[in-house]
């Protein structure tokens, strides 16, 4: 659970404990606390990529798909000719 911590009656801290170790550690020498209300669930904000970045992002992923392809014909260029060596 989550507990507001005051000392004096002035907020000091809040912690996740449970009941029993609040009642041990902040019920004497000016400590108290209370349940701390539930608040609302944050949801992570997000932005949308702009026009601009997705095409960058487009841009980035063809030369690494030309690359790719570029390396996999000549490993088939390659393997070709080792055929030919091997079986001719």
């Amino acid at each position: 659970m989550n507990y507001i911590i005051y000392k004096n009656g002035k907020e000091i801290n809040r912690i996740v404990a449970d009941e029993n170790f609040c009642k041990k550690h902040y019920n004497s020498n000016g400590y108290s606390y209370k349940e701390a209300p539930l608040g609302p669930i944050h949801e992570p904000v997000t932005t949308s990529p702009t026009l601009e970045e997705l095409q960058s992002e487009l841009a980035a992923t063809q030369k690494k798909l030309n690359a790719v392809i570029q390396s996999n014909a000549m490993l088939e260029s390659c393997l070709v000719e080792m055929a030919q060596v091997i079986y001719v």
